[in-house]
């Protein structure tokens, strides 16, 4: 699976915000989840629920998918449509077939679900077989 240089596959990315970073290590394709002093960290609730807010790289900054957000920087994130697909963080260790429904594995992954979680967050369009190695990687993913 080749790995794009953006987040945003399909979509108009219309519904962006820029907030502080309230810890290092937010990557783009993470699921985001606010903070009590308006900023934002990786979605830490694993099979919780929260909007859909996903990090994106910043390219203004000369930024790719592998660019870290900083403490106390300003992360830009988008609120994806229902249907748009983005590469998303996925939890390592999984292999991931086209269909399988995605909740929050915590720490701003995806991780596949065959339960009754609180959200689906989104669906694979992609297979891709993450078995192997311990990094979390991104995955093409249809939001719902």
């Amino acid at each position: 699976m080749p790995v794009l240089n953006t987040i945003i596959l399909t979509g108009d990315g219309n519904q962006w915000e820029e907030k502080l970073a309230g810890a290092a290590g937010i990557l783009p394709g993470h699921l985001l989840q606010p903070t009590t002093a308006d900023g934002v960290v990786v979605h830490s609730a694993s099979g919780g629920a929260g909007a859909t807010a996903v990090a994106v790289e910043d390219a203004i900054m000369g930024g790719t998918v592998d660019t870290v957000y900083d403490d106390a920087n300003y992360v830009r994130y988008v609120f994806p449509s229902p249907g748009d697909i983005l590469q998303m963080r996925l939890t390592a260790g999984v292999a991931y077939v086209i269909g399988d429904k995605l909740i929050s594995g915590g720490a701003g992954a995806l991780l596949k679900t065959t339960g009754t979680p609180l959200k689906t967050f989104g669906e694979i369009v992609e297979a891709a077989d993450y078995t192997v190695g311990a990094a979390v990687r991104l995955g093409k993913v249809r939001i719902y």
